[in-house]
């Protein structure tokens, strides 16, 4: 039996060498294991807070941009309400001239239109036929070299300025009309007055 008893205590010792073996391997692997998780995840976690700062800036870049969009989409409108305003207090000052040099505007108006020699209706508004229509016809009559204008006895329907009529065409000469096509051609250079050159 000293035989068996010796056998299987060989058996028993190399087992349990081997088992010891085993869970020391076991014990490296597993704590290699848990090393190459634990960089793993200090990896993915840098990962993630690389994407987020990433996506911070970006999303903080793009508020700027938006602000500065916005801040110049608000100097650009304030800008074209003083455009408007200067042209707006231009119509306004036409107006309200004197009225020797309304009387000559108006003339100038109608010389400029029938410069072609062949006359026409004048139209004004119904203060301006009233108080100057008159005068600015014989005005005109004096300087023309053709047919000659005539006061008209409808009224139109402007704020100033006149309207020469001929026939079926009519040549629109009020203040309105001239003012919006002035603003056209001078907006450019009323923003260069107002702001400085390049604005």
């Amino acid at each position: 039996m000293k035989g068996i008893d010796g056998i299987t205590d060989k058996i028993i010792s190399e087992a349990e060498s081997k088992a010891s073996e085993i869970v020391k391997n076991a014990e490296i692997k597993a704590e290699q294991f848990l090393e190459e998780q634990k960089d793993n995840a200090e990896k993915t976690a840098a990962e993630i807070l690389a994407e987020g700062k990433n996506k911070a800036c970006a999303a903080e870049e793009k508020a700027i941009k938006t602000a500065s969009m916005d801040s110049k989409k608000e100097i650009a409108a304030k800008k074209q309400e003083l455009i408007d305003k200067s042209f707006t207090e231009a119509f306004s000052k036409m107006l309200t001239l004197p009225e020797k040099d309304y009387k000559d505007l108006l003339t100038s108006l109608a010389l400029s239109a029938c410069k072609d020699g062949e006359g026409g209706e004048l139209v004004f508004n119904s203060k301006d036929a009233s108080a100057l229509g008159k005068d600015v016809v014989d005005s005109v009559n004096g300087r023309l070299s053709g047919k000659k204008v005539v006061l008209s006895s409808d009224n139109a329907d402007i704020k100033g300025g006149l309207i020469v009529k001929r026939g079926s065409i009519d040549i629109n000469c009020s203040l309105e009309v001239i003012v919006r096509m002035l603003r056209e051609e001078l907006s450019l250079d009323v923003a260069g007055i107002l702001f400085g050159k390049g604005e």
